[in-house]
């Protein structure tokens, strides 16, 4: 099994995220389930880190619609105050940094890792806390409160699409960060009086004054959260910011059988079909199996697209959805969406009514 990028229709649930955790308050449900639901959304309230990369090695060019600052890595952390104790940056092998921040004497190492994280599932990365892999990509960054350096790994056990895709490792306040640490003989750096044993096992105390930490040594966990949050705001180098668990649903389903989302693009934007023209009628296919490149059924229909009644349009395989080769924008390829086509098509096989059909 291999994951590949697809594009797919989602709902965007996480613009919504602080309503539906303060509206959890208001609704008579048992609360252990709402209690469920808050782990979902999964609130956080931490700050914004930003890592500027060092110059001398690492190749920064972008591609101009890249949404990365190139020289820089930002990562969210609910431990600001253990800025000071990061030994290492770890990136998940998926972020698009990656790629520009391999030096060529890593590059085979880090190919060969990305090979086999692709053949794991979010999932099963998640489970797996036992095994210890990564690999260094050569490059570094430098502290923003203290200008250390600060290799940059990629490992399997940072997810892409939770928070920026990057954690900063402090093995001595963080269980993996620490097995990650000791596996690799990286630095694991003691910032609170109270941490003892760190270089036998991780402490993610907040109790005593700090260490090793530059302008906060002797403050409290409070005070040197505070204080961490000002100076890195006064050098444009982090902000405190609040970060949500929850992900935008997918809205679709790699399927032959529902409805097409009502949408097309042209010159690259959706644009919505007029209801006039709809209901939109699924073409005849050959298979309704997926392609053998793992498309949606309907990448089959090769000389299907819609073509407005105000305009011809013959959009590129830029614009087709999915890579479908429809030219229409649709759930999975013009595949049923997720809760409209599969709660009424239960609806319609739990009924006898030809009205619903």
């Amino acid at each position: 099994v291999e994951q590949k990028k697809m594009m797919q229709w989602s709902m965007r649930i996480t613009a919504y995220a602080e309503r539906l955790l303060q509206g959890l308050d208001t609704i008579d449900w048992p609360e252990p389930l709402k209690e469920m639901q808050r782990n979902w959304i999964g609130k956080s309230v931490g700050a914004m880190v930003e890592f500027d990369v060092e110059p001398v090695v690492g190749n920064f060019e972008l591609s101009q619609d890249s949404p990365l600052e190139p020289a820089k890595i930002a990562v969210f952390t609910t431990r600001v105050d253990t800025t000071f104790g990061v030994t290492f940056v770890v990136l998940a092998p998926e972020h698009e940094l990656v790629k520009h921040l391999t030096t060529p004497d890593q590059q085979a190492d880090i190919d060969a890792y990305i090979d086999q994280a692709k053949k794991k599932s979010e999932l099963d990365r998640m489970a797996d806390t036992k095994t210890v892999s990564g690999a260094f990509t050569g490059s570094y960054v430098l502290n923003p409160l203290d200008g250390n350096k600060i290799p940059v790994w990629i490992a399997d056990y940072v997810l892409a699409g939770y928070g920026t895709g990057a954690v900063m490792g402090v093995p001595s306040g963080d269980a993996r960060d620490h097995r990650f640490a000791t596996h690799f003989n990286l630095p694991i750096v003691a910032i609170l009086d109270t941490q003892k044993e760190v270089v036998k096992e991780a402490d993610a105390t907040k109790e005593g004054h700090y260490i090793n930490s530059g302008f906060i040594n002797g403050m409290t966990y409070k005070e040197a959260t505070a204080a961490v949050i000002a100076k890195l705001e006064a050098l444009g180098a982090g902000k405190a910011k609040i970060n949500y668990r929850q992900r935008d649903a997918v809205f679709g389903r790699q399927r032959y059988w529902g409805e097409p989302v009502p949408v097309y693009f042209k010159d690259g934007l959706p644009q919505l079909i007029d209801e006039k023209e709809l209901p939109l009628v699924l073409p005849e296919v050959d298979k309704y199996l997926p392609t053998e490149s793992g498309e949606p059924p309907l990448a089959r229909a090769e000389g299907w697209s819609y073509k407005p009644k105000s305009l011809t349009l013959n959009p590129s395989p830029g614009e087709r959805d999915l890579s479908d080769t429809t030219g229409i924008a649709s759930s999975s390829s013009g595949a049923n969406s997720l809760s409209s086509g599969e709660g009424w098509g239960e609806a319609g096989y739990a009924t006898a009514d030809p009205k619903l059909w």
